[in-house]
C-alpha cells in the first residue's frame, strides 16, 4: 500500500528580516500569521500581510502594499458530535472573532506607491509615502496614524474605521470617500492637511463654534453643535455628529455639504458651484 501523505502545518514566522531583495516578474512578497517581520529597501510587484503583528515596511517600491487581517484559527474549526448526539467542543463558550487583525505595523518611507491598503489593521503608522493614482484604502481600521504623506490622482477612502489622525497630509487631483454604520465610524481628525494645496480646516468637541470669512479647501466640524458657518468658501464640508448646524451665505465648489448623523440643521442662501455637488 502506498504510504499515507503527513499532513503539516507551516509555523508561523518571527524575527524575519527581508532587505535588499528584488521579486521579478511581477512576483509577490507574501506574509501570513508572523511577527516582528522587517522588510526594507525591496522591490516587487505586490506586498501583502496578512495577520501580522510588530513589523516594519521601509523603503520598499510596489504598485501596492497591503496589511490585513487574517481568519481566525477557530473559523474552520468544527466540534465533534459523539455516539449520543452530544458536542464534544473544547472550546464552546469562547467568543469568536472571524477575523483576526494585524496589529502595530509601519508603512515608512515607500514612494510612488500606486495603492497603500489597511484592512482590518489596528495601531498602524503610515509614515513619509507617497501613493499615486489610486491612493490609500481603510476598512476596519483602528488607531491608524498617517503622518507626512500625500496622494496624488487618487483617493482617500475610509470604510467602517475609527479613531484616524492624518498629520502633514496632502492631496492633490484627490477626493475623499467615507462609509460607516454609527458616528464612531466617522472620527477622524486633520492636523496641518492640505488638499490642493488649500488648508483642510478642522475643528472637534466645540460646541457653538462660529466660523466666518473663511477660505479652505474643505471644512470639517466633528462632535461642534449649534455650530455656524457663515460667508465662507471651500471644496467640501463636513458636518458629523454636530446637531443643530447652521451654514449660510457660503459658496461650495467642489462635492457639496456632507451632514453625517447630524440632525436639525440648516442650510441658507449657499452657492454649490459645481456639477456634482450635494447638499
Amino acid at each position: 500500500a502506498e504510504p499515507k501523505p503527513i499532513a503539516r502545518r507551516s509555523k508561523p514566522a518571527s524575527r524575519l528580516s527581508i532587505e535588499n531583495c528584488t521579486a521579478l516578474k511581477g512576483s509577490l512578497f507574501r506574509i501570513s500569521k508572523s511577527h516582528n517581520i522587517q522588510i526594507k529597501n525591496d522591490t516587487a510587484k505586490y506586498f501583502f500581510l496578512e495577520g501580522i503583528k510588530n513589523s516594519t515596511i521601509d523603503n520598499c517600491t510596489a504598485d501596492c502594499i497591503m496589511i490585513k487581517g487574517s481568519l481566525s484559527l477557530f473559523y474552520d474549526y468544527k466540534p465533534k458530535v459523539l455516539a449520543n448526539a452530544t458536542v464534544d467542543d473544547p472550546f464552546a463558550g469562547m467568543s469568536e472573532n472571524i477575523i483576526e487583525p494585524s496589529v502595530n505595523c509601519t508603512i515608512k518611507n515607500c514612494n510612488q506607491i500606486k495603492e497603500i491598503d489597511l484592512f482590518n489593521a489596528e495601531d498602524c503608522i503610515v509614515e513619509s509615502c507617497t501613493m499615486k493614482d489610486v491612493g490609500l484604502w481603510m476598512v476596519n481600521a483602528k488607531n491608524v496614524a498617517v503622518r507626512n504623506a500625500s496622494v496624488v490622482n487618487g483617493t482617500l477612502s475610509i470604510d467602517w474605521s475609527r479613531d484616524l489622525v492624518f498629520e502633514n497630509l496632502s492631496l492633490t487631483n484627490s477626493d475623499i470617500s467615507m462609509a460607516g454604520s454609527v458616528p464612531g465610524d466617522f472620527s477622524v481628525g486633520f492636523k496641518n492637511c492640505t488638499i490642493d494645496g488649500m488648508p483642510i480646516v478642522y475643528y472637534e468637541d466645540q460646541s457653538q463654534l462660529k466660523l466666518e470669512n473663511i477660505t479652505a479647501g474643505q471644512i470639517w466640524l466633528r462632535d461642534c453643535p449649534e455650530a455656524r458657518i457663515d460667508n465662507c468658501a471651500a471644496r467640501e464640508i463636513y458636518v458629523i455628529n454636530s446637531n443643530g448646524v447652521v451654514i449660510e451665505n457660503s459658496r461650495i465648489d467642489g462635492d457639496g455639504i456632507n451632514l453625517i448623523f447630524s440632525e436639525d440643521c440648516r442650510l441658507s442662501n449657499n452657492m454649490l458651484a459645481s456639477e456634482g455637488s450635494r447638499a
